[in-house]
């Protein structure tokens, strides 16, 4: 948020996300953002196997965001921003993935 000349304007620093897990992928729905037509629903979805997933982490962004990074092949990292209040969410879910791998042999 930031004002000038007495207006104030507000920036989305994160859109809605949600994440699954299963047994077979980590899936993570993101809020489509701006939709052109009348119809302002949708999202984007993103089906992650579990094996193809080096390791999970969570950072800080800011005091108030937090970062879910997904290490893949090649070097490749896909992150996702989350509100801190979900701060124990993730926690759990780095935890389940890590046990899930784990028994699995991933």
């Amino acid at each position: 948020m930031f004002t000038i000349l007495g207006k104030t304007y507000y920036r989305i620093l994160s859109r809605a996300v949600a994440s699954i897990l299963t047994d077979r992928e980590l899936i993570i729905i993101q809020d489509a953002g701006r939709v052109y037509k009348k119809n302002n629903y949708g999202g984007i979805w993103n089906y992650i196997p579990l094996n193809k997933i080096g390791t999970l982490s969570l950072g800080e962004k800011s005091s108030d965001l937090l970062v879910l990074s997904i290490h893949l092949p090649d070097s490749v990292r896909l992150e996702y921003i989350f509100q801190a209040s979900a701060k124990g969410e993730l926690d759990q879910l780095l935890y389940q993935f890590r046990e899930l791998t784990k028994v699995c042999h991933i």
